[in-house]
């Protein structure tokens, strides 16, 4: 099965301070050592009923929660009765959504959550004394796709990996991977619980007797053609691949892909270690295609051992592999040093490939030290205030990347074992106060950069920069009439398109601000308000385009946090939940930007015009 790599993290005892990671919901602080705030009482009065959207028919048993947009209510889930009704009582004023779940249903939120940036944080307000009654929360079964995996000659395909692809509504850019399942006996596969959107399909087949064993030079495996990955309906380049419209709550059937076959090519290599000699005891060798355009995806490694020699043979399709080579494999966890020698190389195999060499050894060892520019009070690192710290090695564009053992000294100096690579570095956690600035090595920053470790590596003088400067970037908004706004969503992304395909959020923010304070709260917010004084900003990241919330004084609009640099900034009026991963929506974007350089400690303030995005192609 082949699913998302993780990026492999290297635990430090600190704390670094930053914004909220991308791609989880951000809450106001909670003060854990003295658990959750008390309820708050007030007037307000919240009746409904959950339905099943498709017959309008009651939904006994279903579970509703209160989620409040500001201090926890502290309400606990209420069960609806035989009429599908559910009711909350001595409620405050205040912003929220209510969530709805039941079983083989999706979860149901209400207000309902849209398709862009705006509708998808859109919550309802509550005046003290309010009685709202009559809200009616339908409640969908997920969309889905069925089908039939089938080879060249129609017969079924068993145990065939089929991943369903997220596209954005310009349906470019990077597809996210989402439900998956594998093909029974029969061929079949349903894939279930999808959102409404456009999606592409993938199907990996297992491949069996890629490994020829001694003697088989001549495998009736290598001889013959093998399944191969393959688009729907039945390509092999994602730009052939025919993408599937799914709207809420139906089913696509018969969506059958057949399963491209090219012929196998023979690969025969040797295992060695640092000495050059072939490893004849506890050897392995592990095999990952990676897929064109989505390299950044792990697609399940398939491994043996290798020959008492230190020989090994497999039989791949024409395509792009990483191959693997370890003395002992991972079982639980990261290596201890000495524990495993690793190795990779990384092949395009177009015909038969002999003579192939890959060196296992130690992995790299890097040191360096961290230091703190700024006026606040550089923390003692046994002062922990906000969860452990920690370096993160992230795989770029598709070799594994990891490491073992990281241990940082009183004086700040650190050591991290085992580094095996092509890897960008990362630094997560937080300390009160500070940040990261960046990781850099010999004018390199390894945040922006990736470096290819090699065996036996040494990597001295890394240096991590915390700060407790940070920029700022202020969004006054008018619409078309020249009338100040909230309603909008704010791009800030880096003038260098090379930066654009960063997943980490760190040179893409999004800012959908909250309404204005003075309005009406009893009334339901506009699409993408937040009645409270809070702005949601999101990340470009491999999994979610769930906004992140950032704590914003004073109502201001801002995106705070981002590198020093040259930026465009855009206000839109609404823009597709996915548009902001798309480097081609964002080329469109740039267009009708305007330039502007953040430094730290600078305060900017931008005034635009609220602008309508590009219609995608």
């Amino acid at each position: 099965m082949f699913h998302m790599r993780r990026p492999i993290t290297l635990v430090f005892t600190l704390i670094v301070g930053g914004p909220v990671a991308a791609g989880q919901v951000g809450q106001l602080p909670r003060d854990r050592a003295n658990g959750p705030p008390p309820s708050q009482v007030g007037t307000g009065v919240i009746r409904g009923r959950v339905v099943d959207a498709q017959t309008g028919s009651a939904l006994a048993r279903a579970r509703v929660r209160l989620n409040w947009m500001g201090p926890a209510a502290g309400r606990q889930p209420v069960t609806t009765d035989d009429s599908g009704a559910f009711a909350f009582t001595g409620l405050p004023s205040g912003s929220f959504m209510l969530m709805a779940e039941k079983a083989t249903y999706r979860a149901a939120r209400y207000p309902e959550a849209g398709q862009t940036l705006r509708a998808s944080g859109r919550p309802l307000t509550l005046a003290d004394g309010q009685v709202l009654e009559h809200v009616v929360m339908p409640m969908y079964h997920g969309s889905g796709i069925t089908g039939r995996v089938v080879d060249a000659h129609g017969d079924p395909v068993e145990f065939a990996q089929v991943q369903a692809l997220r596209l954005s509504q310009s349906g470019r850019g990077n597809p996210q991977p989402r439900s998956g399942t594998s093909s029974n006996d029969l061929g079949e596969y349903r894939i279930a619980r999808l959102d409404p959107g456009k999606y592409l399909l993938l199907v990996m087949p297992q491949r069996r007797d890629m490994f020829v064993p001694p003697g088989r030079s001549d495998a009736p495996e290598v001889a013959e053609p093998q399944p191969v990955p393959t688009f729907y309906p039945g390509v092999v380049a994602i730009n052939q691949a025919e993408p599937f419209v799914i709207e809420r709550g139906a089913m696509v059937t018969g969506a059958d892909i057949t399963l491209v076959e090219e012929m196998m090519a023979q690969v025969t290599g040797t295992l060695v270690d640092t000495s050059g000699q072939p490893v004849t005891r506890g050897g392995s060798v592990s095999i990952r295609p990676i897929v064109k355009d989505m390299a950044q995806y792990g697609f399940g490694m398939s491994g043996t051992a290798v020959r008492p020699d230190g020989t090994f043979q497999v039989a791949l399709a024409p395509g792009e592999y990483e191959l693997e080579g370890a003395t002992q494999m991972r079982i639980d966890g990261p290596p201890t040093p000495g524990q495993q020698e690793v190795g990779s190389v990384r092949l395009t195999v177009a015909a038969d490939m002999f003579g192939v060499t890959i060196q296992v050894g130690p992995g790299a060892k890097v040191s360096g030290r961290i230091v703190f520019d700024g006026t606040s009070a550089v923390p003692p690192i046994p002062a922990m205030t906000n969860g452990p710290g920690s370096v993160v090695f992230m795989s770029t564009d598709g070799p594994s990347c990891r490491s073992g053992r990281a241990a940082v000294a009183p004086d700040w100096t650190f050591t991290i074992e085992e580094v095996v690579g092509t890897c960008t570095a990362r630094f997560n956690g937080g300390i009160a106060q500070w940040s990261v600035r960046s990781i850099t090595h010999d004018g390199q920053d390894l945040m922006d950069q990736p470096v290819t470790f090699t065996t036996g590596q040494e990597m001295r003088g890394v240096e991590v920069v915390m700060t407790d400067k940070r920029t700022e970037l202020t969004f006054h908004v008018t619409d078309e009439h020249g009338t100040p706004t909230r309603d909008y969503v704010g791009l800030l992304f880096s003038a260098d398109k090379a930066k654009w395909m960063d997943n980490t959020g760190r040179y893409v923010r999004t800012l959908v601000p909250p309404p204005d304070p003075t309005a009406n709260p009893s009334r339901t917010a506009a699409p993408g308000a937040a009645a409270r004084n809070l702005a949601f900003v999101s990340g470009v990241v491999s999994q979610s385009a769930v906004p992140v919330m950032s704590l914003n004084p004073m109502h201001r609009e801002l995106v705070a946090g981002m590198p020093a640099g040259d930026y465009y900034a855009i206000a839109v009026d609404d823009l597709d939940a996915e548009g902001f991963r798309d480097p081609e929506v964002l080329e469109q974007l740039s267009r009708g930007a305007t330039r502007v350089t953040l430094a730290d400690n600078v305060p900017a303030e931008l005034t635009l015009r609220r602008t309508t995005p590009p219609t995608p192609r």
